[in-house]
C-alpha cells in the first residue's frame, strides 16, 4: 500500500520495487518523491514498461535508479538466465536517461553461482539480489531458489576476492 513508502522512509536507505508492482505508476511516483534510490526488478516487462517506469520516476526527487535483470521463474534453471539481457538494458537505456542516473544488476532465483559470478564479472553489475533463508525450512528454499547463509558467503567470499585479485593486477599494470 502506498502508505508504506512514507512510514518505511525513515528506515530505508533505498527503496525496491518488485516485477510485479512495475505496472504500479503512483508506487514509483511516491518512491521518487522521496529522492532515495529506487531498485526494481524487470521479470518478465517489456522495454515500453521498463521506460513507462523510468519515466514515472524522472522530474521528481530520485535521481539514482538501478535496473535489475529477473526471471520471473521460481526457481529458474540456470541455462534460463538470460543474463545477456543484461546488455539489452544497457544498450536501451544507457548510463542516464531521462535526467536519471541507470545502473544495472541481477536478481537472482537460480542458486547458481556460476550465473552470479558470470553476472558480476562478464556483466558488471554493480547490484545483486538473492533470496535467503536461514534455517532451509522455508517454502522457497525447499523450492529451490533461496540460498543459504553459509551458501552465499561462500559466494560473496569467492566474487570478493576476484575482485581484490583484479583490483591488484590492475594496479600492478599501472606502475
Amino acid at each position: 500500500y502506498l502508505d508504506a513508502v512514507a512510514e518505511l522512509e525513515p528506515y530505508v536507505d533505498f527503496y525496491k520495487i518488485a516485477s510485479y508492482e512495475l505496472l504500479w505508476k503512483e508506487l514509483f511516483v511516491e518512491c521518487a518523491k522521496t529522492g532515495k534510490p529506487i531498485v526494481f526488478s524487470t521479470g518478465m516487462a517489456t522495454i515500453d514498461e521498463i521506460k513507462d517506469a523510468l519515466n514515472s520516476i524522472s522530474g521528481h526527487k530520485t535521481i539514482e535508479v538501478t535496473i535489475l535483470k529477473c526471471t520471473s521463474a521460481y526457481p529458474t534453471p540456470a541455462q534460463e538466465a538470460n543474463l545477456k539481457a543484461i546488455k539489452t538494458l544497457g544498450n536501451q537505456f544507457g548510463s542516464t536517461y531521462n535526467g536519471l542516473k541507470i545502473s544495472y544488476g541481477y536478481s537472482d532465483h537460480t542458486r547458481s553461482d556460476n550465473v552470479i559470478n558470470r553476472a558480476v564479472h562478464h556483466y558488471n553489475i554493480s547490484f545483486l539480489e538473492f533470496h535467503l533463508d536461514l534455517d532451509g525450512k522455508g517454502e522457497e528454499y525447499k523450492s529451490g531458489h533461496c540460498w543459504l547463509p553459509n551458501e552465499m558467503q561462500s559466494v560473496i567470499q569467492t566474487i570478493k576476492s576476484d575482485l581484490e585479485e583484479i583490483e591488484s593486477e590492475i594496479k600492478n599494470n599501472l606502475e
